[in-house]
């Protein structure tokens, strides 16, 4: 009984021994299993960042193709609209000058009746 209670404490020894011998050994690998493992997460919320990204391109991209479609859309209406003013305008502007225009040369010639009248008077031998 003693000698196999002895055998027991050997092979425990020695297993303590070959524990403690391989111990850096597996700490290593488990640290590389580690390393590993989370240059994988890293990796993939890396990639899962850049899908995000790319969506995120795609629906801004998209999104101000619409806004800058809508701009060009109510420009041309402005533009339409502002030139259809600014015809009427012209039209309102070209029947006012028709309607001035005798009365403009009513005075012109009147203007012109005085300033000749003027020099005549000025000619005139006192």
């Amino acid at each position: 009984m003693v000698f196999g209670r002895m055998l027991m404490v050997l092979n425990d020894w020695r297993r303590a021994r070959e524990l403690e011998r391989r111990a850096p050994e597996a700490i290593r690998a488990a640290t590389l299993r580690l390393i590993a493992k989370q240059e994988q997460e890293k990796a993939e919320r890396k990639r899962k960042v850049h899908e995000l990204q790319r969506v995120f391109m795609e629906r801004l991209d998209a999104a101000t193709e619409r806004h800058e479609l809508k701009f060009q859309e109510a420009k041309k209406k402005f533009e339409g609209d502002m030139n259809g003013k600014m015809q009427d305008l012209q039209l309102q502007l070209q029947d006012q000058q028709k309607q001035m225009l005798p009365h403009v040369m009513t005075h012109v010639k009147e203007a012109q009746i005085h300033r000749l009248s003027d020099l005549l008077e000025k000619q005139r031998p006192e």
